[in-house]
């Protein structure tokens, strides 16, 4: 009896396993929505545009992939603090896009970071990056950036990224500040006897927007003459152009 009973043990064993390996159980994992939220995706749009060509952005980075504990004698001491960074990831990591060299960690801080667990979970990794010297940016979520202002923040806390001296890289990837006034389509348009859905066409005429489904987005050609997304749902899509930048009868 005693063997009866450990050869099905064993047998039920080996068919738990086996289905396992074979797959035929339920899958033991399902994929998750969009790698963003809402607001991270459109600030990485921003800061795509915010930097130059020789810099590219990373999001969802793991902590450990950037910053490493120190060596520590005790052995629990090490995992103790390796474990404080494995769970955790930073929001955006800028590189040099030669070398992949980490040059500053960004943070966008929403409503949840208003929390007292988000708040400790802030200012350690504040002075872990402070510890690492490694420079880390916060930005306070928003439902619209001005781009150059977000540049300016970068480069004043990196204090070391240089502007893109290539003369066919477009003025919307150098990081330079742009310090234009911008008026909004609606505007521009009854400037000219235009409605704003009329004005939005002679935009994709001219280049600076494109229409992809019914609706329109900034070209690189937009981009780089200074027009600037607002996102606030609104619609026909809200965007805000620097003037004399875009002369429409020009011939």
């Amino acid at each position: 009896m005693i063997v009866f009973i450990f050869v099905v043990v064993i047998l039920n064993a080996k068919g738990i396993f086996g289905s396992e390996q074979a797959g035929t159980d339920s899958p033991l994992y399902t994929k998750l929505g969009p790698l963003f939220t809402p607001a991270e995706r459109s600030f990485l749009g921003i800061l795509d545009q915010a930097v130059s060509n020789n810099y590219r952005i990373f999001g969802k980075v793991r902590v450990a992939d950037v910053l490493k504990t120190k060596p520590n004698k005790s052995r629990s001491a090490w995992q103790t603090a390796f474990n404080k960074i494995a769970a955790k990831h930073f929001d955006f990591v800028l590189c040099d896009v030669s070398t992949m060299e980490v040059i500053c960690v960004i943070e966008l801080d929403d409503k949840s970071h208003n929390s007292k667990k988000s708040q400790d979970r802030d200012l350690f990794l504040n002075n872990a990056c402070k510890g690492a010297d490694l420079t880390l940016v916060r930005f306070k979520a928003q439902q619209s950036y001005q781009i150059d202002a977000v540049r300016n923040t970068i480069l004043e806390a990196t204090n070391s990224l240089p502007v893109s001296e290539d003369v066919d890289t477009p003025a919307f990837n150098k990081l330079e500040p742009i310090t234009s006034e911008r008026v909004s389509s609606s505007t521009f348009a009854k400037k000219h006897g235009l409605t704003t859905s009329e004005f939005l066409d002679k935009m994709v005429e001219l280049g600076h927007l494109t229409a992809i489904n019914g609706t329109h987005q900034l070209t690189e050609k937009g981009l780089s003459n200074g027009g600037q997304f607002i996102e606030k749902g609104r619609y026909p899509a809200h965007f805000k152009w620097i003037e004399e930048n875009i002369p429409l009868f020009k011939n």
